[in-house]
Formats: C-alpha cells, structure tokens, sequence
C-alpha cells in the first residue's frame, strides 16, 4: 500500500460524496492524497511488481529481438535501444522510474480498493487522460449529470442532489480549490486505469459509470486518485444498461459547456 497524507479540507468534501443516495442510484466517490515514499511491506511488494513489469519488458524485447536484443535493464533516465517495443503511455517500461511509477499507481488502487486485487494487472491498463484541463471539464460534466438529473421515480424536474445538500455549483468550485491547495496543479500528468478484463470495482454489476484518474507529480512524489462509481441502489440489478445509463470509464471525454468556467475560474486553461 501507499501512505495515506490526511488533509481534513479535502477529507470533509469527499466524504459528501462517499455514498450519496440520489433517487435509484448509490454514488461512491474517492478523493485521497497518498505519498509515494514506501515504508514497510510497501517496499516489498512495490519490488515484486516491479520484477514482473521488468519480466514483461524483457519478454517485450526477446519477442521482438529473439536473436538475443536482450532484456538490458536501463538506469533511471537512460533511452531504450528498442523504443518501440517497451513503450507505454507512461514512458518507457525499460526504464526503472517508470517500472516504479508503475507500480506505485497499483499500489494506489490496491490501498483504494482492499478487497481488490490490482497487483497483476498489464501496464497498458493505464493511459494517459489528457490535460487537467480536459479532466477537470470531464469530472464536472460527470458529476453534474449524476447530481443534478431527475430520478426516474420522482417527479419529472425534481432535483435530486437537494436531498444531499450538495449543489455542484459550489461543491465543485470548492473542490478543485482544495485540490490545487494541495497538489501543484501546473505540473501534474493525469492518468486513468482502463480495466482490460472482467473483475475489478469498476465492471461490477450493477455499475452504471464509473470514471478514474490519478493526479501524478512525479516531483514532489504525490498521487490525488479521485473515482466515482454510479450503481443501482438495488443490488440484484442485473439487467443490461439503457441508452440513458451510458458506462463512462476511464477518461472518456464527457463535456457539459455549463461547467467550462469552472476549470478557467481556476487558472486552467481549456484546450481548443
């Protein structure tokens, strides 16, 4: 696991939005802050994770290269020969920092979600999810259809976040000036997991969208992971999702104009 860095600001908006009833629906949100210094049984298991992504880099390069291109282990920072064949979307999977990184955005997940199992999990399952910008937009737009939308088992028009209190019209705002009070906002890289199979909190039953993204920097070695998982508030739903229950995962790029000043409000720029 990664350390838990409390701060009670962030820790209070979260958990407005842990597990909010809103009509038929449960929203479980996350919005936690975790160092990646390792200590412990973090430091082990960070190492295995990163043998078996050094493993996969070599059998990257042995398949591509069976004459014996070699599995060479780069130093931080040194370019692959085979470029081609170990790059990820979070740099070169050859390269020890990036084998780290790696593995410190599962070990993210695993502290997130403890009756899961991310351990073995490809590094392709991580991608990168655009500009902050972009993914703030997102998150807006996600969150204000799932707040602010009627339940089909009330009254056309009626606004479901008010049995909550929560108005995402200052909510949101709030939020992100918490968020950029504590992560450096300018030099952060986002990132999203996308499961590649079955078995993991976001493919669940039940669930009706679900978004992810991890807010990295690298320099000051800090993660802010923020998910929101929609699901029926019946849990014998089985049945398959309506046009109307579309499956957001991942950094899929839900706009809502309404919600684009809220991320210029804060200093961030939105890409054409």
């Amino acid at each position: 696991m990664v350390k838990f860095l409390e701060h009670a600001e962030l820790t209070s908006l979260s958990g407005q939005i842990a597990d909010a009833r809103i009509g038929d629906r449960v929203l479980s949100c996350t919005v936690d802050v975790f160092s990646c210094k390792r200590a412990g049984t973090d430091k082990k298991t960070g190492y295995d994770i990163q043998q078996r992504l050094q493993e996969e880099c070599d059998i990257r390069i042995s398949a591509e290269f069976p004459e014996g291109g070699g599995g060479k282990r780069k130093q931080s920072g040194e370019k692959s020969s085979s470029p081609n064949v170990t790059m990820t979307e979070l740099g070169d999977l050859a390269v020890p920092a990036i084998q780290r990184f790696i593995a410190d955005l599962i070990l993210t997940l695993n502290t997130v979600f403890p009756d899961y199992d991310f351990t073995d999990i490809p590094p392709t399952s991580f991608r990168s999810a655009g500009s902050v910008s972009q993914v703030i937009h997102s998150i807006n737009g996600q969150m204000n259809a799932s707040l602010c939308s009627s339940s089909p088992t009330q009254e056309v028009g009626a606004n479901r976040f008010q049995q909550h209190n929560i108005n995402p019209d200052t909510f949101l705002p709030e939020l992100w000036e918490v968020v950029a009070s504590i992560m450096p906002m300018d030099e952060v890289q986002v990132y999203t997991y996308v499961p590649e199979v079955q078995g993991d909190p976001f493919s669940d039953d039940g669930v009706l969208w679900s978004f992810n993204y991890f807010f990295c920097s690298r320099k000051e070695k800090k993660i802010l992971y923020f998910t929101c998982i929609t699901r029926r508030s019946d849990s014998a739903f089985h049945t398959n999702l309506s046009m109307d229950d579309t499956h957001f995962t991942g950094g899929e790029n839900y706009m809502d104009n309404s919600n684009l000043s809220q991320a210029s409000d804060l200093g961030f720029e939105m890409d054409a």
